[in-house]
Parts: C-alpha cells; structure tokens; sequence
C-alpha cells in the first residue's frame, strides 16, 4: 500500500505512524509529521475498497488529537475535503514546509496549499 502510493517514508518513526484496521487487516494509515517544531498530516491512504466509509477523516482526526501543539498543518491539493475537516488554507509561508509543498506540487496535477488546524 505504501510503495503503490509513494507514502513518504524519509524519517519514518513508528511514533509517528498510524494504520487503520478492520477485522485485523490494514485498511488505511497516515503520518502525524514532526518538522522541526512543527507538525504535518500528510500521506493519507485509504484501501481502494473502503473508500467512502470515512476511514480518511477517521485517521485524520485521529492525528489531530495526537497532535501535541495547538496547531497542526497539512500539505494538499484536497482543499474542499480539508475544509470540511475544519483546516483553513494559510495565507503566510511557513518554512518548515516548503519542503513538502514543493514535494506534493511536483507529484499532484492540482495545486496543492498548505492548511492549518487549530484546536
């Protein structure tokens, strides 16, 4: 699932890391980021057949809770979905995710922002 996806293993640490099971099988998984002194969702990936059931904001939000700064941000070209989660686009560049931003424009065909969630 993460090769098929290009799932962003650089620095993958387990604490990090996050999967989504039904009846013990992997459906879904997601990263909670830490760069520096800031924190990314990024690379959600939901199993092609369950998609639809809400496993992406389950694990969304999941992370945001883990989250342990007030603010939490997110890289993507799924800007509707992500407002519906309660993310705002931002409007000032944060540095620390440059980085990702250019990363996720060069593999996405929409232009993708970054997004922040405050608690």
């Amino acid at each position: 699932m993460l090769k098929n996806h290009d799932f962003d293993i650089d620095g993958l640490d387990y604490k990090e890391f996050v999967i989504a099971t039904e009846n013990g099988n992997p459906i879904g998984c997601g990263r909670l980021k830490k760069i520096d002194e800031t924190y990314e969702i990024g690379c959600i990936i939901v199993a092609e057949r369950h998609k639809g059931r809400g496993i992406s904001s389950f694990i969304i939000t999941h992370l945001i809770e883990y989250t342990p700064l007030n603010v939490v941000y997110a890289v993507t070209d799924k800007v509707d979905y992500y407002k519906k989660l309660g993310f705002v686009e931002v409007q000032d560049k944060v540095k620390e995710l440059e980085e990702s931003l250019v990363r996720a424009c060069k593999t996405s065909k929409k232009k993708a922002i970054i997004m922040a969630y405050e608690k």
